[in-house]
């Protein structure tokens, strides 16, 4: 058959199930889409807001040059832009080469900071959504389920993070 699969899973009566969850299943518990978010995060995140947040981290000895900090006030005021989008051109341009980027460093520092601002607007909006989580935890009732008759459950997940988070339940409810 092929060669990445192993004898085992090919003539198992019960092979493993894996579920790959996109965003629709983090948003059936009260968290935003990708363009939901993307508006918290410009509604905060003006571009005169950043600017008086670099002017206070230069008298903290810190702050970005001005053509870093156009560069990102350009993107935040892109109406075709999200935060996902913003983030991949920051990465971008923290990862070219020194000799091309003399900002890496800035574009870095900026990064991790506006994905730290991301996690800590869906962090809030989870605690502060408690018992909204509570009365929708029916939806998943089906996961649930498939849990009880596979042991174990894959169940993959698009991060925020452009990535791919993976766990597995067991019977007894673990992840």
């Amino acid at each position: 058959m092929t060669d990445f699969m192993s004898d085992e899973v090919l003539n198992n009566p019960s092979p493993p199930i894996g579920l790959f969850l996109g965003a629709g299943a983090s948003y059936e518990m009260g968290m935003p889409l990708v363009w939901g978010l993307t508006a918290e995060l410009k509604e905060w995140l003006t571009p005169q807001h950043l600017r008086e947040l670099n002017e206070g981290w230069r008298l903290q000895g810190q702050g970005h040059p001005n053509a870093v900090i156009d560069d990102v006030v350009s993107l935040l005021e892109r109406s075709d832009m999200h935060y996902e989008g913003i983030l991949g051109y920051l990465e971008t341009q923290f990862k070219r080469s020194p000799i091309e980027q003399q900002y890496a460093q800035d574009y870095y520092g900026l990064y991790l900071w506006l994905v730290e601002m991301v996690y800590w607007l869906l962090y809030f909006r989870h605690v502060k959504n408690e018992e909204g989580i509570r009365l929708r935890l029916r939806y998943f009732e089906g996961i649930a389920g498939l849990a009880a008759q596979n042991s174990p459950l894959w169940i993959f997940s698009r991060n925020r993070t452009r990535g791919v988070r993976s766990g597995s339940c067991s019977e007894a409810g673990d992840e």
